[in-house]
């Protein structure tokens, strides 16, 4: 059986696919590849192309695509620091328009697959995980991080789904993946459902167990093994 190398790019919320969930799903339905995460905490797509950026993940992640060129797909999950909480901080503080702010953010994002797929990849694009944290909410260091910004839950996440939906349409033109979980991740309300958020209510990720089931099935489903029987429960 060919084995098939996965690399994995992308901010703290990229953490689950080293979870344990992640690892024991794709030990069952994923056991034909293999993944190679780099993740790095608070990593933005608005630093992507600075090497000066606080985080450095333009350096880290230049270095992970020049060192592991042997994997077969590049696999990106970032956005969540920027939808949730940077634009929003450069709208108020820096008085700049949402639009333009979004725009330009895609453009980075574009140019980020773009490279990734010179290098050879198949790039990957998992959408922007929802915003969890709840208006006026004073838990969590998150959270009181981004206290500051008056953007509403309800805000940052239609941000947030048009971010994702620029770049879905983006992979078609390119005949690049794109793995999409908004539509089931929204309840009625038009935000996050109970379901997705974490079960420490002080953690703005999404539920690891529940992140990595769906996807893990939505990767196998992509990458060419079928399997919807589960996924089916989650809608």
């Amino acid at each position: 059986m060919e084995l098939k190398n996965i690399l994995v790019l992308g901010d703290s919320h990229a953490m689950v696919f080293k979870s344990i969930y992640f690892k024991l799903f794709s030990t069952f339905f994923l056991n034909s590849f293999k993944f190679k995460v780099i993740w790095v905490g608070g990593a933005t797509i608005s630093g992507i192309e600075n090497p000066n950026s606080k985080t450095q993940s333009c350096l880290i992640f230049k270095k992970a695509l020049q060192e592991n060129l042997y994997c077969k797909y590049c696999l990106v999950n970032i956005g969540e620091v920027d939808t949730g909480f940077v634009l929003w901080y450069k709208k108020e503080k820096e008085n700049q328009n949402i639009d333009n702010l979004l725009n330009h953010t895609v453009e980075k994002m574009k140019k980020f697959l773009i490279e990734i797929n010179n290098y050879g990849y198949k790039p990957i694009v998992v959408s922007t995980p929802l915003p969890t944290i709840k208006d006026n909410c004073q838990w969590g260091e998150v959270s009181n991080l981004r206290k500051e910004i008056k953007a509403t839950q309800k805000e940052r996440t239609l941000l947030t789904l048009r971010f994702n939906q620029i770049i879905q349409d983006f992979c078609l033109v390119k005949g690049y993946y794109n793995i999409n979980l908004d539509s089931i991740s929204l309840n009625k309300n038009g935000l996050v459902k109970r379901i997705f958020r974490h079960y420490n209510k002080s953690n703005h990720h999404y539920n690891p167990i529940v992140y990595s089931l769906l996807s893990g099935l939505k990767l196998r489903s992509l990458l060419g093994q079928k399997n919807n029987i589960i996924e089916s429960h989650l809608k």
